[in-house]
């Protein structure tokens, strides 16, 4: 009985654990008579949950498009653990 209990103290103690996490997002700029631009670039997680973190990662996903003087443009930004 012992045992189970502090198996069962343990995997939850390192399920709850917050950890270091890397986001890496790329991002895609396309516009009309140019050369696309594609970038990537990461963003350091401290000592997150791993749902907290998914979250903070999501958050700079983005996409735009427009249109400037004929020139119509569109970025994407797509960001995974």
């Amino acid at each position: 009985m012992k045992k189970t209990a502090l198996f069962v103290i343990a995997t939850v103690a390192l399920l709850s654990c917050k950890k270091d996490y890397v986001c890496t997002c790329k991002m895609h700029l396309e516009a009309t008579g140019f050369a696309s631009v594609d970038s990537t670039y990461t963003i350091d997680l401290k000592k997150q949950k791993k749902k907290d973190a998914k979250s903070h990662c999501d958050a700079n996903e983005t996409s735009s498009s427009a249109s400037y003087m004929g020139i119509a443009y569109s970025q994407t930004t797509t960001c995974d653990l």
